[in-house]
């Protein structure tokens, strides 16, 4: 007996020590397919091959997400050409309400607007547009230039036709917009895919997310002067404190101190009454007072 319950207890920790051994089955979760984009997309892309992929996700979340239960490429086929309305983030699922058909072209911009956005075009050329080189998604300011001598009162001073301010002659150029993201440019709300469209190439309008005030804003100082687009770093960092704008006499060091020489020199009598002048020394003038012409000759100092 006492062998016996030997080998009993031996066996039964043999077996103990084997089942310790095996590694306990975990039962897996169900799997389904949900498309998720490669890279990242933002508002604006417009959809095309290669953008999308499947891949494996937990089948209890991937309800609300575009899923099948097989890879199917005709279900990535059909978002070929449509327009990302909210921006995607590499490897996360995509949904239905995250596009919208290319085809809906009265309703795209309007799409692309943020809530509480207002979308805001300006006419550019090569030399205000950035050259060609503004995509859509970039962020850009907004500058405008005008000639303050001709919107100020004038005064006969001789002194004042010369000074505006201390500091301005002419013209001043000031950033009146900033930080704002481009929506679109030309026609196109997306960046080129293929080396055709990326060729850099001018445009005549550039199309600005911006608020209310903004746009107001923008609205005047187009009627106020000459308006340029401004490219930023796609690092948005805090921007270095200014005066607010730039003048004619801080643009050009030269201009600068014809002006401060200018203003040394005293002014002379004559020009301070040029019409004295000109008059000959003696001369005459008529009276007419009622029916009658009197004549009456002066002679001028």
């Amino acid at each position: 007996m006492l062998v016996c319950s030997t080998l009993g207890l031996t066996g039964a920790g043999f077996l103990l020590l084997k089942n310790r051994n095996v590694a306990p089955k975990v039962k897996e979760a169900p799997k389904a397919f949900v498309i998720v984009p490669q890279s990242d997309l933002v508002r604006g892309h417009v959809v095309g091959p290669g953008d999308l992929a499947w891949i494996e996700w937990p089948s209890s979340s991937a309800a609300k997400f575009v899923t099948s239960k097989k890879k199917e490429e005709s279900i990535i086929a059909k978002f070929n050409g449509r327009v990302v309305i909210s921006e995607i983030t590499a490897n996360n699922p995509i949904a239905e309400k995250n596009f919208i058909s290319k085809d809906l072209a009265g309703g795209l911009i309007s799409a692309l607007l943020e809530p509480g956005k207002r979308a805001y075009t300006l006419s550019v050329n090569v030399d205000t547009g950035g050259g060609g080189f503004i995509f859509p998604g970039d962020y850009v300011d907004v500058i405008l230039i005008q000639n303050l001598r001709d919107k100020l009162p004038r005064s006969n001073a001789p002194s004042s036709s010369i000074k505006l301010t201390n500091q301005i002659l002419n013209s001043a150029a000031e950033t009146i917009i900033q930080n704002v993201k481009v929506l679109a440019v030309g026609t196109k709300t997306y960046v080129a895919r293929n080396s055709a469209e990326k060729a850099v190439t001018p445009v005549a309008t550039i199309t600005l997310e911006v608020n209310q005030p903004e746009s107001e804003k923008l609205a005047l100082a187009k009627s106020m002067g000459s308006l340029s687009v401004v490219l930023r770093s796609l690092v948005r960092g805090k921007d270095a404190s200014s005066e607010g704008y730039i003048a004619d006499t801080t643009a050009s060091e030269a201009l600068n101190r014809v002006i401060q020489e200018f203003e040394k020199k005293p002014v002379s009598k004559s020009s301070s009454s040029p019409s004295s002048s000109r008059l000959p020394k003696n001369t005459s003038i008529k009276i007419y007072s009622g029916g009658t012409v009197k004549e009456k000759s002066i002679t001028s100092q």
